[in-house]
């Protein structure tokens, strides 16, 4: 990670550092009263607030066309100091099939031409992976930036998808959102996805007409547009939160954190997604089960839904409560229950009441009970309340 701190261009190291410090100061611009005049409300003071107003959303821009402007200058005058973009080619990407953009077939045989099979097959596991981390990079940034109001998911991926196929035709990158990208127009000012549009006509003209000019961009200030404005994208209070509320939600943040800073965001993604569903699997597999034990009776009452992963812990509990009397299955905290859970339930019922036990089952809604039905029979009866189930045991007792 440290390997390349000797050759560090400190002429790049200053103007990323000065450009961060301009960013910082625009930025907080419009929160001063500066030159606001006695009245803010007066016809200067309206007008100062608007040009801080406008200074403040124009910070990125005016760094980087400032910096260029400086570049420029000096490549005019023979010095060579900064990092730039360098030459850009000019104009828009023809419209070709993705299997054929950019190559030369004047020189080759059709049987060279490499068609959308062979593309996919060089691809490899690529052609899974990245659509599956455009996904979570996409999705992961509009949950971010949509905060309390609800995101369409499936909204997001045909959008996504989408703009994969119609950049394909151009030769586009793989398309996703980017953090960086994200960040920058959320502190310009951008608050609508309508932003977008915008943005994308920028990128055009600037291909068709501004490509030369593109050249002298220093690749520092672009640097620090991109790393200030993701100073406003962390939540520098949530590893803080996670331990006050839940410490075992730090673990996949914590690796997620790690391997997105380290090794790459995407395989800091997959990673930190993967544990947190291995967690999730963890605790399906041993669903929380609240046992109220009474003289003639013992209510077994599970307080989520219950599912393959926690089969065996349901077996081996609900084993466990029926050797000691009569049992009451309370499911009216279990919304749902897969086939493969209602089965084992539906086994340990039969084989308690084989041996002349005493199960009664309780507060089922439509979903489940009609699940049990299928698996048990019609044979089997659910209560309307505990009570009635309670009921029915002491009846069956004496």
């Amino acid at each position: 990670m440290f390997s390349n701190l000797k050759t560090i261009q400190w002429y790049d190291t200053a103007v990323s550092a000065f450009c961060m410090i301009v960013l910082y100061f625009l930025r907080r611009l419009k929160e001063f009263d500066w030159c606001e005049g006695k009245d803010p409300e007066a016809g200067c003071g309206k007008v100062m607030k608007k040009t801080k107003w406008l200074l403040s959303i124009s910070a990125n821009c005016l760094v980087v066309v400032i910096t260029s402007i400086l570049a420029w200058l000096l490549v005019s005058l023979g010095i060579d100091l900064f990092s730039l973009t360098g030459e850009v080619d000019q104009g828009l990407p023809d419209w070709q099939l993705p299997w054929q953009f950019n190559r030369n077939t004047t020189n080759s045989t059709a049987d060279e031409v490499e068609g959308p099979v062979q593309l996919a097959g060089e691809l490899g596991v690529g052609l899974l992976m990245l659509p599956l981390v455009s996904i979570l990079q996409h999705l992961a940034i509009a949950k971010h930036y949509a905060g309390q109001n609800t995101m369409a998911a499936s909204q997001e991926m045909l959008a996504l998808g989408v703009s994969q196929m119609v950049g394909s035709f151009t030769g586009s990158i793989a398309v996703t959102a980017s953090f960086g990208r994200s960040a920058v127009n959320s502190t310009s000012g951008v608050r609508t996805p309508f932003g977008g549009v915008f943005t994308a006509l920028i990128i055009i003209l600037a291909c068709a007409f501004l490509s030369p000019y593109l050249a002298f961009i220093p690749t520092a200030a672009l640097s620090a547009v991109i790393v200030f404005s993701m100073f406003f994208t962390i939540n520098y209070s949530m590893p803080r939160d996670l331990w006050k509320a839940k410490k075992l939600d730090l673990l996949p943040y914590t690796v997620t954190f790690l391997l997105g800073l380290f090794w790459s965001v995407e395989m800091g993604l997959i990673v930190g997604c993967l544990l947190h569903l291995s967690l999730l699997l963890y605790q399906q597999s041993k669903p929380s089960i609240q046992l109220n034990k009474e003289e003639s009776y013992t209510i077994f009452s599970p307080q989520t839904d219950l599912a393959f992963p926690g089969v065996e812990h349901l077996r081996q509990q609900l084993a466990a409560v029926s050797k000691s009397g009569n049992v009451i299955l309370d499911l009216g905290l279990v919304s749902r229950i897969d086939f493969t859970a209602a089965r084992a339930m539906a086994t340990l019922v039969k084989g308690i009441r084989s041996k002349g036990g005493i199960v009664e089952v309780c507060c089922c809604n439509e979903e489940v009970l009609s699940t049990l039905t299928n698996v048990y029979g019609e044979e089997i009866h659910n209560w309307d309340t505990v009570q009635d189930a309670i009921h029915s045991v002491n009846s069956d007792v004496v």
